[in-house]
């Protein structure tokens, strides 16, 4: 017992505690046996708070372990980040690389293209020159054919001197039309004739007067009539200009027409109106300064081109028809020019076309 258990019995109430009284004990223990006790309740109380040496040893290994395990995964995690970083650094070169190989491929497929178009632009011009030169033959071997049939009927029964005088033109004309007696004959027979019901007196004896030495001098009457009736007529366009360049080209030869191959929507050089153009003309042979035309510019030109060309033919000595044809073929080409400025073709039967 305890003093508190001494002391607790002193306190009974008095009835109690004097019966008590009597019975009660004393105990006095030793002072060193009550400071021993006291002490090693003290003890007790002071190592159940603190850790045995066991415990401590291992929880400084367990934090030990973690730190060293933690340092183990932070030189992972650092050796990682330096590895995505050098994929990272590999990545962007082999992108920019890719970018600059994908910059050059479609560069060099840009002029490839480049290339092969330019090719193809001039094989195209080059097609496109060609067959307006083959149209351009095939439309002279066209009146070249006809001009030789034409001359068929005249060419039989002849002499074998008369075949030779064929062969030279020059000589054909020269020999056929030397006088005038004998253009009054060839056209007294053309009218007692009748092949050509209706003839205009005056045009035929200046035709035959012109074919006695043909040339291309508007001083004549037959070409100067011709001139002022027809050709300044059907080319009697809004750019003035222009047109006598034009006129002076077909003059002298040089005047180059052709057909596009896609027509465009371009403004007419000659009469100023903005339209479907498909064809294009120079008026040189060295000039690459082509200018846009539409169908009816077009058919104007012709018609006086082709008139151009079948006088140049009589006057080289290219055509060997007889006087009724010659005369004929140029009524039939004036004919061409006045239906061109009316906006009309005519087609090779001799019939007017829209």
């Amino acid at each position: 017992m305890d003093e508190k258990s001494f002391t607790d019995i002193h306190q009974l109430p008095s009835g109690v505690s004097a019966s008590l009284k009597p019975r009660s004990l004393t105990f006095s223990a030793p002072e060193s046996n009550r400071t021993s006790l006291l002490n090693g309740h003290s003890a007790s109380s002071t190592t159940n708070r603190s850790p045995s040496p066991s415990f401590a040893e291992a929880k400084a290994f367990a934090q030990a372990k973690l730190k060293d395990e933690l340092k183990r995964y932070q030189d992972e995690l650092k050796f990682k980040d330096e590895e995505v970083t050098k994929l990272s650094k590999v990545k962007d070169q082999i992108n920019a690389e890719v970018e600059e190989l994908t910059a050059s491929l479609f560069e060099e497929a840009n002029s490839m293209v480049l290339e092969a178009n330019i090719k193809q632009s001039t094989a195209e011009k080059k097609l496109l020159v060609a067959e307006n030169k083959i149209e351009a033959l095939e439309t002279e071997i066209v009146a070249l054919r006809q001009v030789i049939e034409s001359n068929d009927n005249f060419s039989q029964g002849q002499s074998d001197k008369a075949r030779r005088n064929l062969t030279n033109p020059f000589r054909q004309f020269s020999s056929k039309f030397s006088s005038k007696q004998k253009r009054n004959q060839e056209m007294q027979k053309v009218l007692d004739s009748g092949e050509v019901p209706e003839i205009d007196s005056v045009y035929y004896s200046e035709f035959l007067q012109w074919l006695d030495k043909p040339d291309l001098d508007y001083a004549k009457p037959f070409l100067a009539r011709i001139y002022g009736e027809d050709i300044l007529t059907c080319l009697e366009l809004s750019n003035k200009n222009l047109t006598q360049i034009v006129q002076r080209a077909i003059e002298r030869n040089t005047f180059h027409m052709e057909t596009l191959v896609d027509p465009v929507i371009r403004q007419d050089a000659l009469n100023g109106i903005k339209q479907q153009c498909k064809y294009r003309m120079k008026c040189t042979d060295d000039s690459e300064d082509w200018l846009f035309i539409g169908q009816n510019t077009r058919n104007r030109l012709s018609t006086v081109c082709d008139f151009y060309n079948y006088i140049r033919y009589i006057r080289d000595g290219l055509v060997k028809s007889n006087v009724n044809e010659m005369y004929r073929k140029i009524m039939i080409l004036r004919k061409s020019m006045a239906a061109a400025k009316l906006g009309f073709l005519i087609s090779q039967a001799g019939h007017i076309v829209p």
